[in-house]
C-alpha cells in the first residue's frame, strides 16, 4: 500500500528500532495480582466461530496472558468482541456479532450479567449513573441503567453510530455510515436524552477526541468507492470549537488511505491516529500544529494509547484464523516488546485509564 510521504509538505518518518521480544504466559496462567497495572486486549476472533477473547498485559511483570475471560468463566465471549469498557468495578464486553454486551467482575473478569438483544453493538461510554452503546442494527444509542443492568431507552443517532465522547453533558456520537456512508455528527443532551443538534463535519466519521484547549477533533475516515467509478474522498481530521460545536478547522489526509482509531495523550497536546483493515502506520500529530510525524509503520487493525506509561499498543491482525501480535511502542518510535495475543486483536482499555476510555 502507498503510503502519504508528507501532510502539508512536512511529515517526518521515524524509524521502529530496539525490538524487544516477550513471550506470553501459558493460557492456563493467571497475574501474580489482580487485574490492575495493565491493559485489557480485546481479539475479536474470526467471524461466525464464537472463538474471540480476552487478553491481558501486565507491567508488573511485562508478560501477556491470554484466554482470560474463558479461563474465568469456562467459555468465549462469543461472536466478533469489537470492543471493551470499565466503568468503576465492571467490564463491559460488546459483542457485535452475538448482538450482546457481557457485564463482568473488574478484577476476576467472571460473569456478572448479559444484555442480550442489541443489535449490532460497537462501543460503549457512560455518564453519572447510564451507560450509552452504539448500535449498528437500528442506528442508535442504547441507554442502560448501571444499578439495574437494564436497557432503558433508545437514542437516533445516523447510519452506523461509532465511537461516542461525553463533552459539556453532552453525548457526541460519531455516525460512521456502517455498511453505507454518512457525514454527522449526532448530539444528544444527556440531561433530556434527546437530540439537540446533528453536526455535518466530513466523510464517514470514526472516533472523537478532546484536547487541551476544550476543543474536539473528529476523524474522518474517508470515502472509497469500490465499484470501479473511481469516485472518493480523503480521510480528514476535523477540528469544533468546544464551546460552540461550530467547525474551526480540516486537515485533509491526502494519500493516507483511511485510518480509523483516534488518541490522545495525557496532556492533551498530542493526537496519535491510524488503525483499521490495511492501514499502515501510526502518526503523532501536535494540537497546535499542522506537522505530523509516523511513529512506526505496522500495519495496525488497533491500537490504543496507555497514558500513564505514555505508550501506544499496536494490534496486528495477521490473520483472521490464527493468533495476532501485540506491540509496545515509546511515543519516539522505539519497540518495547512483542507479544502473541488472540485472534484478530482490535483494541483495548488501559485499566489505569478506564475513566478516560472513549
Amino acid at each position: 500500500m502507498k503510503r502519504l510521504k508528507n501532510l502539508n509538505k512536512a511529515w517526518v518518518y521515524l524509524a521502529c528500532t530496539s525490538i524487544i521480544f516477550a513471550s506470553c504466559k501459558k493460557d492456563n496462567e493467571t497475574p501474580e495480582t489482580k487485574f490492575n497495572n495493565g491493559i485489557f486486549i480485546t481479539n475479536e476472533g474470526g467471524y461466525g466461530n464464537n472463538n474471540s477473547s480476552v487478553s491481558y498485559y501486565d507491567y508488573d511483570q511485562d508478560s501477556v496472558f491470554n484466554t482470560i475471560f474463558k479461563n474465568e468463566n469456562g467459555y468465549t465471549p462469543c461472536d466478533v468482541l469489537q470492543s471493551i469498557y470499565i466503568d468503576d468495578q465492571q467490564v463491559y464486553l460488546v459483542v457485535n456479532n452475538s448482538n450482546k454486551v457481557i457485564i463482568a467482575d473488574r478484577d476476576t473478569l467472571r460473569e456478572e450479567n448479559v444484555v442480550e438483544d442489541l443489535p449490532q453493538p460497537r462501543y460503549m461510554t457512560s455518564y453519572q449513573g447510564k451507560g450509552y452503546i452504539s448500535c449498528w442494527g437500528d442506528n442508535k444509542v442504547h441507554v442502560l441503567d448501571l444499578t439495574t443492568q437494564q436497557i432503558t431507552g433508545t437514542v437516533s443517532a445516523g447510519s452506523g453510530p461509532e465511537h461516542m465522547l461525553v463533552h459539556n453533558a453532552q453525548l457526541l456520537v460519531a455516525n460512521s455510515g456502517g455498511f453505507g456512508s454518512d457525514s454527522t455528527v449526532t448530539v444528544i443532551d444527556l440531561s433530556t436524552q434527546k437530540v439537540t443538534k446533528t453536526l455535518v463535519v466530513g466523510n464517514n466519521p470514526r472516533d472523537i477526541e478532546e484536547d487541551k484547549n476544550g476543543d474536539l477533533w473528529v476523524l474522518c475516515y474517508g470515502f472509497v468507492d469500490y465499484t470501479g467509478s473511481g469516485i472518493s474522498a480523503p480521510a480528514q481530521l476535523v477540528v469544533l470549537d468546544g464551546a460552540t460545536l461550530q467547525i474551526k478547522q480540516k486537515l485533509t489526509l491526502s494519500g493516507l488511505a483511511n485510518p480509523s482509531v483516534l488518541e490522545i495523550n495525557a496532556a492533551g497536546d498530542k493526537l496519535y491516529f491510524g488503525g483499521g483493515y490495511g492501514f499502515e502506520g501510526i502518526y503523532e500529530l501536535p494540537v497546535d500544529g499542522t506537522t505530523a510525524k509516523e511513529v512506526c509503520t505496522d500495519e495496525a487493525y488497533g491500537f490504543l494509547m496507555e497514558k500513564d506509561h505514555n505508550e501506544i499498543f499496536v494490534m496486528t491482525a495477521r490473520s483472521f484464523s490464527g493468533p495476532g501480535v501485540l506491540k509496545r511502542y515509546s511515543t519516539s518510535g522505539e519497540l518495547l516488546g512483542s507479544y502473541a495475543v488472540g485472534i484478530a486483536p482490535n483494541g483495548g482499555v488501559s485499566l489505569k485509564n478506564a475513566e478516560d476510555h472513549k
